[in-house]
């Protein structure tokens, strides 16, 4: 980020800076004349550290922590009755939320895991606290859903459980 600001040089006095990085709180700034660096605090809204903070956290593949920065900006903005702003903001988020990394998981393959390990484990549904028996005759549309209620079965909790017992 190289903005030009107008920010007085502590060694020359001039204000002929450029700002070079910038933090939440301060931004690290060059005097184009005697090339002095410098720190100085520079006041922000609190949607320029919002946004501030978004930026970092795409650079660092964080697009959780993103979507949940554009989330607060959006209540900002409803808080001042920008709704349009604030419906950006909460497409922005959804945008980042699908850009996380994908995991793939192949239940399949754990449960085969299973049956040639001969290991027989019982997973507890969430919702009524059912036993589901894993092992050699189980297949993938079995554990799907709860026979005991009928809830869909979180694959990651199921496949988390799976490799526990085969551990």
């Amino acid at each position: 980020m190289t903005n030009e600001k107008s920010v007085t040089c502590p060694v020359c006095g001039k204000t002929n800076t450029t700002e070079v990085k910038e933090t939440p709180a301060e931004s690290l700034f060059i005097c184009k004349d005697c090339g002095a660096n410098f720190w100085k605090s520079i006041e922000r809204t609190p949607e320029e550290r919002h946004l501030h903070w978004i930026s970092e956290y795409k650079r660092r593949g964080r697009y959780e922590d993103a979507a949940s920065e554009c989330q607060e900006i959006a209540q900002l903005y409803e808080g001042q009755g920008l709704y349009d702003k604030a419906r950006e903001m909460r497409d922005r988020a959804r945008q980042l939320m699908g850009k996380g990394p994908q995991v793939i998981l192949d239940l399949n393959k754990l449960i085969a895991q299973v049956r040639d390990g001969g290991i027989v484990a019982v997973y507890r549904c969430p919702h009524c606290g059912g036993n589901l028996k894993v092992d050699k005759g189980t297949n993938v549309e079995h554990l799907k859903v709860c026979e005991h209620c009928g809830s869909v079965i979180d694959a990651m909790d199921l496949a988390d459980f799976i490799r526990t017992a085969l551990s």
